[in-house]
C-alpha cells in the first residue's frame, strides 16, 4: 500500500494511529519536535518524556527506566530537534540492545 501525504509530520500522525492506543505509553526523547506530545495528547496515549544526558546524547539508563509492560514505542527525531545533535550507530546500537532487552522481559 502506498499512503500519500501533505507532510513528514501528517505521515506521523497516521502511523501514530496505526501503532498505538489507549492502554499503551510511549516513551518520547526530549526535546522532541512539537507536534509528538500533541498527536499521541489527541489520540490518548500516555507519553513518558526522557530528558537527554547532560551531552545532549540519549541517556540509556533514563530510557531503561522509563521502560514498562505498556510501552508500545520510543519516538527520538535524528537530527534531534532543536538540539541539532546527530546520534552515532553505535548509541543507536545501545539503545536497540536495550528495547530487545526489555521485549524479552516484558513480551
Amino acid at each position: 500500500d502506498v499512503v500519500m501525504t501533505p507532510g513528514a509530520m501528517a505521515a506521523l500522525n497516521i502511523a501514530f494511529r496505526a501503532l498505538f492506543g489507549a492502554a499503551d505509553e510511549v516513551i518520547v526523547l526530549t526535546p522532541c519536535w512539537h507536534d509528538y506530545p500533541l498527536y499521541l495528547s489527541n489520540l490518548g496515549v500516555p507519553m513518558c518524556p526522557v530528558a537527554p544526558a547532560p551531552d545532549k546524547h540519549i541517556d540509556l539508563a533514563a530510557v531503561g527506566r522509563a521502560l514498562g509492560p505498556r510501552t508500545r514505542g520510543v519516538l527520538l527525531s535524528q537530527p534531534c530537534c532543536p538540539t541539532g545533535v546527530l546520534y552515532g550507530e553505535d548509541e543507536i546500537g545501545d539503545l536497540a540492545k536495550l528495547l530487545r532487552e526489555a521485549e524479552a522481559r516484558f513480551g
